[in-house]
């Protein structure tokens, strides 16, 4: 498919003399991402962690203390009920992690996403009511839990909910923890990770002394954690994301948590150069892949033991997991694109597809979703019940539209570009979609849905040198909200074009700067994957323009700037 390439508006002449101490191009950056003041532009280029949001600026967090360390005093069993994505995973590992060291009686319990679903449910809280509990703390989950809150109630069992999903009008009647249900707190966007965060700063804190350990020694810690989490839920990078992420790189560097170790060789990353985009796209999607395909105990088990023993067996679970997701999510993804055809009367896509793991339903959604460049829910018929998933495109908020239908739902939330949901009844499969349909037509009609490429910037090879691109390895953790940046060049001559990789997937190809350049220049360009759409196109001779990211090439201790292809367009 086309795609549309939008070149961000240039910046003024008035504000580049605003700040002549920086380079034009990283000026237009950091314009694009509202940027445009030196105290943000320092925080934004330098992220200091002295500098994140008091934990005490949450309305409910010293009630919230209290009664954790009242429940501590008393040794009262405490139940840490988690969700089963890597989000979520993490989030209990880390508030577990923090229990201990405070020396609190406490357990955890993750539901099975496949049997039990999202979120707190009263056959698990009966469960937990067995065992003696006083006290659930949820994490990345329970915000939409009104009945389940009043039932663990019921049992004499009180609920603290941290959380950071988009909070229905009827708030469960608890302590609640949530950015987005706080008015106080000023940054909205922390993944659930970052909220159990929060909470076990004020815990370290409040207690360290007591127990006899350093807070933040022992707080900075779990920042590989909380990377994990951030990074694998899609939350903007941005402001407290962004410092949480960046010094939780380091610590994930330097992890000492034996499951993250092994994991990370076992995936075969460089662990001394360990990025965002390792940790979104090779270990996030291991530890996803446990609560997927079988059961998230999998994943939390191999965050938390000190086995070798155990964790390499553990690893070994989870790769051949997700080896498995990765062949059961392409296969059913070809199908529905197979049944889907070429024809798209609609502006979204919804397909119930028979006897589907709920688990990857959102995956497959995304794939079609990247594919097709609309919102777009996959359903599947379990037990009598219907359950989806979604993924949409940024002028279109799931979340906000599904709750103009929420009477057809059991259960429904997520947040702008994901979703998840269970119809009431099977039977409201055909109202539903109707109404979806109409929501979304009238939303999109005037869009076109060609998928966008939003270009930073377009320059010209000569301005691509080492300085500028240490100056953009300071916009680094990539990732939501802070993309690696693509640029544009027009008019470049290929000098040479061939096919690489141990398949021939790759493109490569060598370009030439002579006819924009007052100054020759030749680049390097690769275009992973893009071989087989441009094969016999892109040859020597021929003329294109370039949408690229500006990378290094590492190779026999050498190194060289190269031009990762996003996108190109032949002139001639």
């Amino acid at each position: 498919m086309r795609k549309k390439w939008q070149i961000a508006k240039k910046i003024s002449s008035d504000f580049i003399s605003k700040f002549p101490e920086i380079n034009p191009i990283i000026l237009q950056l950091l314009h694009s991402r509202g940027i445009t003041e030196q105290k943000k532009i320092d925080e934004f280029l330098n992220p200091d962690y002295e500098k994140l949001h008091s934990p005490f600026l949450f309305s409910d967090i010293k009630k919230i203390a209290a009664r954790i360390k009242e429940a501590v005093k008393k040794k009262e069993k405490i139940f840490v009920y988690g969700d089963y994505d890597a989000d979520g995973v993490t989030a209990s590992a880390l508030l577990i992690s923090c229990l201990k060291k405070i020396n609190a009686h406490c357990d955890i319990y993750i539901p099975h996403r496949e049997n039990e679903g999202y979120g707190l449910n009263n056959k698990a809280i009966e469960n937990i009511a067995d065992k003696g509990a006083k006290l659930i703390i949820t994490v990345d989950c329970g915000i939409s839990n009104f009945q389940e809150v009043e039932f663990a109630k019921s049992l004499g069992i009180e609920i603290i909910i941290t959380d950071h999903h988009v909070p229905p009008k009827k708030l469960p009647k608890c302590l609640i923890l949530n950015p987005q249900a706080d008015k106080k707190y000023p940054f909205k966007e922390l993944a659930g990770v970052g909220v159990a965060f929060k909470l076990a700063q004020i815990l370290l804190k409040e207690l360290a002394e007591e127990k006899n350990f350093s807070a933040i020694a022992f707080e900075k810690w779990l920042l590989d954690l909380a990377a994990i989490g951030t990074i694998a839920d899609c939350v903007p990078l941005l402001e407290e994301n962004r410092v949480i992420v960046k010094y939780g790189l380091i610590v994930l560097n330097k992890t000492k948590r034996e499951g993250l170790k092994t994991l990370i060789k076992k995936a075969s990353i460089n662990r001394d150069a360990l990025d965002s985009y390792n940790v979104a796209f090779q270990l996030s999607p291991r530890i996803n892949a446990a609560g997927r395909m079988n059961h998230a105990d999998a994943a939390y088990k191999l965050l938390m033991s000190k086995s070798a023993e155990k964790v390499k067996n553990l690893a070994d679970e989870l790769n051949n997991t997700n080896s498995d997701r990765q062949k059961l999510t392409d296969r059913i993804t070809k199908e529905i694109i197979s049944e889907i055809g070429g024809k798209l009367s609609e502006k979204a896509i919804i397909f119930l597809k028979d006897d589907c793991l709920i688990g990857i339903l959102g995956l497959i959604a995304g794939k079609i979703t990247s594919l097709y460049n609309r919102p777009s829910l996959i359903l599947t018929e379990k037990n009598g019940k219907i359950t989806g998933s979604g993924r949409s495109i940024p002028e279109f908020n799931l979340i906000e539209n599904l709750e103009k239908i929420k009477n057809l739902f059991s259960h429904f939330g997520g947040h702008s570009q994901a979703c998840g949901f269970t119809l009431k009844d099977k039977k409201l499969f055909f109202e539903f979609q109707e109404k979806f349909l109409d929501l979304v037509n009238e939303k999109l009609k005037n869009n076109d849905l060609l998928p966008v490429i939003n270009i930073a910037a377009e320059i010209k090879l000569t301005q691509i040198t080492w300085q500028m691109f240490d100056e953009l390895n300071k916009f680094k953790p990539f990732g939501q909200g802070n993309p690696q940046p693509i640029f544009l060049t027009r008019n470049l001559k290929v000098l040479s074009s061939k096919e690489v990789g141990q398949n021939g997937n790759h493109l490569k190809i060598f370009v030439n700067s002579c006819h924009n350049d007052a100054a020759n220049c030749n680049l390097d360009c690769i275009g992973f994957g893009m071989a087989k759409n441009w094969r016999g196109q892109v040859k020597a001779g021929s003329f294109i323009d370039l949408a690229y990211n500006i990378d290094e090439n590492r190779w026999n201790g050498n190194r060289e700037l190269q031009l990762k292809v996003v996108d190109l367009r032949i002139i001639s």
